[in-house]
C-alpha cells in the first residue's frame, strides 16, 4: 500500500510538471515577442526622425539660399557702386574657403552670375573675404547643420556637387544648388544615402538699385527696382466734339477770356506783345474759345494764328460751341462743340459735355490733347493729359518688345531690355545666354525689364557732373535712351523746360499712347 501511494504521489508531481512547463514557454514566448517588438518599434521611431531631419534639412536649405542670393546680389551692387565697373568678364573663383575639391569643381558661366556664385559659395570677390558675406554662405550653413546633426545624435555629411545661378522671371532668379547628402545616426540602425538633393532658391530683386542707372551715371543717380504698373495711358476726357479735323494735337489750353479780347489774341499770336511765346513755344498752345466764338474767324488776322504753313500758329483749337470754322481755313488741329469744360463764368455758354465726357474740368495752362479719329462715327474729343514732368518713371516693367511691338512698326526693331544679370553686366540689351538659361530651367523667356527714365533728374545731375550723358531727342526708354534711340513726342504730355515725353514705335504701342510719329489709339 506505501508503494501504491508513492507512486500516486510520483505521477501527480510529474503531471503538475508537464501542466506548469507550457506555461513557463508561452510566458517566455510571448516575453520575448514583446522585446523584439520594443526593439523594432524603436527602430522604426529612429529612422523615421532621421527622415525628418532629411526633410528639415532639404526645406531650410532652400530658405538659406534665398537669403544668400540677396545678399550676393546686394554686395555686387556694392561693388559696382564702389568701383564704377561692371561685371561682365567676371569668372569665378576657387579658394579653400569655397569648401570644394577645386580641382573637380567648376563654375560653368561667367559675368555676374559667376560673381554671386562665389559670394555665395565661398563669401569672396576675385578670391578675397567678403565680410558682408560672413556667416551667409553655403559653407556656414552646411557647418550649422552638421553640429546640429551631432546634438540629435545622427552624423551628417554635406558637399555641393553643383551650382548655378539662373534668372526665373523678370522679378527672381534662382540659386540652384546639388547636394550629395549621406547621413546615419551614431548607433548605426538608419542610413541615408541620396546621390543628389536639390535646392532651389527664389531671391527677389526688388526694391534693390538697378545696376545700369549707377555705371550710367558713374553713381552719380539712383535708381530702384520696383514692380508697379503706372499707366501713360490718357483716360480722363474733359469734353466730346460735334466736328473737328482729323488730326491729333496737344498742349498747354490758353484761354479766350485771359486775354480782353480778340484783337489782343492776334498780337499775342503775332508776338508783339511783351508776354508773347516764341515760335515753337506757341505751338505748344491749345487755343481754347470759351466766349466770342463769332469772332473767331472775323478778327483780322487771326486766321493766320490758325494756318499751319504760318512762322507763327497755335498747336490747335477748340470752340465750346458748336461752331462751323470752314471759312476760317484752319489747318491746325480743331475741335468744336464741346460743351463747356471748365468752371469759370458763364457757365452753360458752350452747353453741358455728353454723359461720360466730363471726368475732368480743364483749367488755362493744363496740358490737354485734341484726338480726332476716323471711326463710324468719327470720335472728336479732349482729354485731360500731363506735364512731362509729372511722368512716372519709378515703375519697371517686364520688356516684351520683340514678342509683342516690334511688328506694328515698319521702320523701327528693337531687342527686350536687359535682364537684372545683363544690368549687371553693364549691357544694354538682353542678353541670350540668359533667355537660354531661364528657358531650360523656368520655360520662361520674359526676363528683361525697362523703365522711363527721368530726363530733369539726369539734366539736373549732368549740371554737377558734365560726364553724364543727356540724349535730348532720344526715346525715354531706359535701356534705348542710353543707345540714344531716337524718340517722338507723346501726345499729351506738354513740354516743361524745353523737355517733352518721348517714346520709340514699339514702345508707343506697349504703352498705349500716340505720337508725334505713331497714332497708336484705334476705334473701339
Amino acid at each position: 500500500m506505501q508503494i501504491i501511494r508513492s507512486k500516486k504521489g510520483f505521477f501527480l508531481t510529474i503531471a503538475t510538471i508537464l501542466l506548469i512547463l507550457p506555461l513557463i514557454f508561452l510566458i517566455s514566448y510571448y516575453t520575448g515577442i514583446s522585446e523584439t517588438g520594443r526593439e523594432d518599434s524603436m527602430g522604426k521611431m529612429r529612422c523615421d526622425e532621421l527622415h525628418y531631419f532629411v526633410e528639415d534639412v532639404r526645406k531650410d536649405m532652400e530658405r538659406s539660399v534665398t537669403i544668400f542670393g540677396r545678399r550676393a546680389a546686394i554686395y555686387a551692387l556694392n561693388y559696382i557702386v564702389e568701383t564704377g565697373k561692371p561685371l561682365e568678364n567676371y569668372t569665378f573663383t576657387c579658394t579653400p574657403r569655397c569648401n570644394v575639391d577645386c580641382g573637380k569643381f567648376s563654375f560653368d558661366g561667367n559675368g555676374s552670375e559667376a560673381a554671386i556664385a562665389e559670394l555665395v559659395l565661398c563669401g569672396t570677390l576675385f578670391g578675397k573675404n567678403v565680410t558682408y558675406m560672413t556667416n551667409h554662405t553655403i559653407p556656414e550653413w552646411t557647418r550649422r547643420i552638421e553640429e546640429h546633426a551631432i546634438e540629435m545624435h545622427f552624423v551628417a555629411n554635406l558637399s555641393v556637387a553643383e551650382l548655378r545661378v539662373v534668372p526665373i522671371d523678370a522679378w527672381h532668379f534662382a540659386l540652384i544648388v546639388d547636394y550629395k547628402v549621406k547621413a546615419n545616426d551614431d548607433g548605426g540602425m538608419c542610413f541615408y544615402t541620396e546621390t543628389i538633393m536639390r535646392a532651389m532658391s527664389n531671391s527677389s530683386i526688388l526694391g534693390l538699385e538697378d545696376p545700369l542707372y549707377i555705371l550710367q551715371t558713374e553713381g552719380h543717380v539712383m535708381k530702384y527696382i520696383d514692380n508697379c504698373n503706372a499707366s501713360l495711358k490718357l483716360n480722363k476726357i474733359a469734353g466730346c466734339g460735334t466736328n473737328g479735323s482729323m488730326e491729333s494735337a496737344g498742349g498747354h489750353a490758353v484761354f479766350y477770356t485771359d486775354i480782353s479780347n480778340m484783337a489782343d489774341y492776334r498780337d499775342y499770336c503775332r508776338g508783339t506783345t511783351n508776354d508773347s511765346p516764341t515760335a515753337e513755344e506757341l505751338e505748344n498752345h491749345i487755343f481754347v474759345v470759351n466766349k466770342g466764338t463769332g469772332l473767331l474767324c472775323a478778327a483780322s488776322g487771326m486766321k493766320e494764328c490758325f494756318n499751319i504753313s504760318m512762322p507763327r500758329h497755335f498747336g490747335g483749337v477748340i470752340s465750346y460751341k458748336d461752331t462751323d470754322l470752314s471759312g476760317c481755313d484752319v489747318t491746325i488741329p480743331w475741335i468744336v462743340g464741346t460743351g463747356d469744360m471748365d468752371n469759370v463764368p458763364p457757365h452753360g455758354y458752350g452747353g453741358t459735355p455728353a454723359p461720360g465726357c466730363n471726368d475732368s474740368l480743364i483749367s488755362s495752362g493744363d496740358c490737354i490733347v485734341i484726338q480726332n479719329l476716323n471711326c463710324t462715327p468719327e470720335i472728336h474729343r479732349v482729354l485731360l493729359g500731363f506735364n512731362s514732368s509729372e511722368t512716372n518713371t519709378s515703375c519697371y516693367y517686364v520688356s516684351d518688345i520683340e514678342e509683342n511691338y516690334n511688328s506694328n512698326c515698319t521702320t523701327e526693331s528693337y531687342s527686350n531690355g536687359p535682364c537684372f544679370f545683363d544690368r549687371l553686366d553693364g549691357k544694354l540689351n538682353l542678353s541670350k545666354k540668359y533667355v537660354e538659361q531661364s528657358l531650360e530651367y523656368f520655360n520662361n523667356s520674359l526676363i528683361g525689364l525697362e523703365t522711363i527714365i527721368d530726363l530733369y533728374e539726369l539734366k539736373q545731375y549732368s549740371t554737377m557732373y558734365p560726364s553724364i550723358e543727356i540724349y535730348p531727342n532720344a526715346t525715354w526708354v531706359d535701356y534705348l535712351y542710353w543707345q540714344n534711340v531716337s524718340g517722338c513726342s507723346v501726345m499729351g504730355y506738354c513740354e516743361v523746360m524745353g523737355d517733352r515725353l518721348k517714346l520709340d514705335c514699339p514702345h508707343s504701342y506697349k504703352y498705349e499712347v500716340d505720337t508725334s510719329c505713331s497714332n497708336v489709339t484705334a476705334c473701339p
